[in-house]
Formats: C-alpha cells, sequence, structure tokens
C-alpha cells in the first residue's frame, strides 16, 4: 500500500471573501465514495484544515494514475507525491540556511513542487521576492521574502513574496520565455476563452532578457522585475502613438 500527499491547486476553504466554509469531514467522505469507484482505487486517509491537501492510499504505485484520479475528482491541477519524497524534502528544507535578518522583513521556508514530469534542466535563479534552489528533479526550496508593517505583523498591503507572484517570476527560469511555438499553443489551448489573452514573459534583469530576445514572439509582452513599474510590447502595432 502506497501513501501519497495530495496537494489540490486553488482548493480549499481558506482566505477572506469566499464562501462559507465547507464541512471536511462530509467533503473527504463525499470524496470517497467517487474514489471508491474506478481504478485504481484510492482513499482519502487524512487532511489539513479546510484545504485541498490531503493524505491518500492507494494499491497503486502508479503515480500518473493516481494523479489524474484526484485532477478529475477535485476538477484543477493536482500535485500528488509519494509521502517518502515530501519527507524527504522536508529532511532537505530543514538544514537550509537562513538568509541575513533585514529591518522590515520576515523570512518564510517552504516547498515547491512540480506537477508534471519535472523541472527542465534550467538554472533555478533567486528573484527580488525569494531564495530559490533546486531539492530534487521535481522540487525547489524557497525561503519567501514577506514585509512587515509597524506593528512587525505581515503587511498585507505590501506583500512581496506571496507563492503565487513567486512562481510568476521563477517561470521563466524553468520554462524559458513565450516563444511563437509556445505562444500559438496557448492561443489553441484557450481558443474557447471568452476573454482576450495577454502572453507576459517575466524576467529578473533586462540583462537576463537579452538572452532570449531571438526567441520572443510578437504579440506577447515582457515585464522585468528590476523595472516593475513598466512593460515591454512585442509588437508596436496595437499601441502606436504619441504619449501626449
Amino acid at each position: 500500500m502506497a501513501i501519497y500527499a495530495v496537494f489540490g491547486v486553488g482548493v480549499g476553504n481558506l482566505g477572506r471573501g469566499r464562501a462559507p466554509r465547507r464541512p471536511m469531514p462530509k467533503w473527504v467522505e463525499m470524496l470517497n465514495r467517487h474514489l471508491a469507484d474506478g481504478t485504481p482505487s484510492v482513499q482519502i486517509i487524512g487532511f489539513f484544515g479546510h484545504t485541498g491537501n490531503f493524505l491518500a492510499d492507494s494499491p497503486s504505485n502508479n503515480l500518473e494514475e493516481v494523479t489524474a484520479r484526484f485532477c478529475r475528482l477535485l476538477e484543477t491541477d493536482c500535485v500528488v507525491r509519494p509521502i517518502d519524497d515530501v519527507q524527504a524534502n522536508l529532511t532537505a528544507l530543514a538544514d537550509a540556511r537562513k538568509p541575513e535578518a533585514q529591518d522590515g522583513i520576515r523570512w518564510t521556508l517552504g516547498l515547491a513542487f512540480h506537477g508534471r514530469a519535472g523541472i527542465d534542466c534550467r538554472s533555478i535563479l533567486t528573484t527580488p521576492r525569494a531564495i530559490l534552489w533546486r531539492i530534487s528533479p521535481c522540487t525547489i526550496g524557497a525561503w519567501k521574502r514577506d514585509n512587515l508593517g509597524d506593528d512587525e505583523t505581515l503587511d498585507r498591503q505590501r506583500r512581496g513574496g506571496g507563492w503565487g507572484k513567486i512562481s510568476d517570476v521563477e517561470a521563466v527560469t524553468s520554462h524559458g520565455p513565450i516563444g511563437l511555438k509556445r505562444h500559438n499553443e496557448l492561443k489553441a489551448l484557450f481558443g474557447s476563452a471568452q476573454a482576450g489573452l495577454v502572453f507576459v514573459t517575466a524576467f529578473l534583469t533586462r540583462r537576463a532578457m537579452t538572452k532570449y530576445l531571438a526567441e520572443i514572439a510578437w504579440e506577447t509582452e515582457v515585464w522585468v522585475a528590476e523595472t516593475p513599474s513598466h512593460i515591454i510590447h512585442f509588437n508596436g502595432e496595437r499601441f502606436l502613438g504619441p504619449y501626449e
């Protein structure tokens, strides 16, 4: 019997402005009724708070099949990892050296898991929002940089290190910029979307951007972390005109 940690992306009852929290025991009971039918059989044996994070066991050692069952059931992307892998990553994380203390800054330690076959063989770069390093082919360690207010609590108006923001800036280091092929694939993937599409590649510096200039597709945008109030438009026709 294999035990898995399951992380449902965007699933749960945490955060302000959301619907009333659903009773977790009843929800898990409902999920297990669905998981009991089908192959491989899977059962949720634990959960964390009001979130989409679970412990599950299954007689199957096929990670892709177990992942597919949760993705279909929860109707969202899921990261599923063998519990032994998670424990090994947590052990490695515990040995991470804490960054030097800074006034008004709180460092938070965490892990980022890749949801599919593993991270592309590119460098993992530290960003202005977090210190990042590779722990394994599918796991990144992170010291997240948060701003504190005058009362030494998290300043929610200047959140410098939200996990989503970290993922945005890290994307080009693990997947590369939005080139023509990727641009066309994304357009096809979201072809039925009613909202307009904006394709943005994020870089840490202009110097880093110059390495990829030949690959960046027209009709896309580039955001550079060192000049966050500006954006570079790769096709002047749409916005061509005087400033005044």
